[in-house]
């Protein structure tokens, strides 16, 4: 199945309208293609690797309270962004949980690791990314804030896999030079694959 048709002039166009869709979702939709895309990464295997960087989900974003449940009993490392401002540096560092119930509300309202957490000081982890959008070649769209795509500049060897729901891929979008490619997208229904140049 192909990416949604949406040629956006921009990116705050396309913002706008997955905001609004994704507003819209009964909490039914939102049970089943949660459980879809658990299962569907579950099944990659991805936890091999032994620790799995991950997000709590806010605010209609792609489920992903029962994979961080799954891979913590099943002994793998899982750790979550907090965001970090020192001066005009403002970026996301991950640090290693060991069961949502210790989550504090952050900056931003998004749930993260409570101070004094462990730094996950995995760069080669793979990384399970939100996003608002994403394209049929790879390419992500998020808040606005950069903040992962500076991740990905600091820490480039990680695996970035990024999750969301079938309407969220969109056949092309509007990129930066700055905006960094996905290694995978996971939606309900499919994986899209690819690689980076030279692998």
């Amino acid at each position: 199945m192909m990416g949604t048709k949406v040629w956006a002039r921009s990116k705050e166009e396309l913002r706008k309208w997955i905001l609004s869709r994704r507003s819209g979702l009964s909490e039914q939709e939102k049970r089943e293609w949660d459980a879809a895309l658990f299962e569907r990464i579950r099944a990659a295997g991805l936890h091999g690797a032994g620790t799995v960087y991950c997000y709590a989900g806010v605010r209609g974003e792609a489920g992903t309270g029962a994979l961080i449940d799954w891979y913590l009993s099943e002994g793998v490392r899982v750790a979550l962004p907090r965001t970090e401002i020192q001066g005009q540096e403002k970026r996301i560092r991950f640090y290693c949980i060991r069961s949502r119930a210790e989550l504090v509300m952050g900056r931003f309202h998004i749930p993260e690791p409570p101070p004094g957490s462990e730094p996950a000081g995995d760069p080669s982890a793979p990384v399970l990314t939100p996003g608002l959008a994403f394209s049929e070649e790879l390419c992500r769209l998020g808040y606005g804030g950069g903040f992962y795509d500076r991740f990905f500049e600091s820490e480039p060897f990680h695996k970035r896999i990024g999750i969301c729901y079938g309407f969220q891929v969109v056949e092309a979008m509007e990129t930066g030079p700055h905006d960094r490619r996905m290694d995978a997208v996971a939606a309900p229904d499919r994986w899209i694959w690819g690689s980076r140049p030279g692998e």
